[in-house]
């Protein structure tokens, strides 16, 4: 089991630091973006409109100009370049949760025990960072339309949100009931599943 989760980390890491200079889905078109004269697309994510929108909070100090979309997508780009880092560390955390895990299961000790659930806090934080980067980028302007990775990207993490939440609950869950062990487990290995998926999902055209 051990062996498996460093060759899987190993492929999914190198992969995943290839893209960090590659187009992801928070800098998708950003250079097509600058010369449109929109300056704010249709669509928004509910906390970007609440933040960057038309009357967002930041419009009351920093005016819908084009100017100023100019730097909010340099900080779009800081953000996007964030965002895939604390994915990284991520996903090392659940690697190094799953090496923990499995020997948890096998050979049980307090310990183990221990550094499980301070490796569950730190990736709780780390994807809690990454997914708020998300949320409250300021928003891209042109979006391609039909398949494309970022989209993959997109669905796969709604899946690995709500593997996050159910892994949680289910870990609070697990010390009044034993019975629910393998639920946990089949809960984490398919956030770990997915979250690794969608940035391997980076690869394809």
């Amino acid at each position: 089991m051990k062996q498996i989760f460093i060759l899987l980390s190993f492929i999914v890491s190198s992969t995943a630091l290839a893209q960090i200079s590659r187009t992801d889905s928070m800098l998708v078109d950003i250079v097509d973006s600058l010369e449109t004269p929109v300056l704010l697309p249709e669509k928004m994510i509910f906390t970007q409109r609440l933040i960057w929108g038309e009357h967002g909070l930041i419009r009351n100090w920093r005016p819908l100009t084009k100017e100023n979309r100019q730097q909010e997508f340099k900080i779009r780009r800081v953000m996007a370049t964030t965002h895939q880092i604390t994915g990284l560390l991520t996903l090392a955390g659940f690697v190094a949760q799953g090496i923990v895990g499995a020997k948890l299961y096998t050979n049980y000790s307090d310990e183990l025990r221990a550094t499980h659930r301070n490796i569950a806090s730190g990736i709780n934080l780390s994807y809690g960072i990454t997914t708020a980067l998300v949320l409250t980028c300021p928003p891209a302007i042109v979006h391609r339309r039909g398949f494309s990775s970022a989209k993959v990207h997109r669905i796969l993490s709604a899946v690995h949100l709500l593997g996050m939440i159910t892994t949680n609950i289910l870990a609070n869950e697990v010390k009044n009931n034993f019975e629910l062990k393998p639920y946990h487990r089949a809960a984490a290995l398919t956030t770990f599943g997915a979250y690794a998926v969608s940035i391997v999902a980076f690869r394809l055209k």
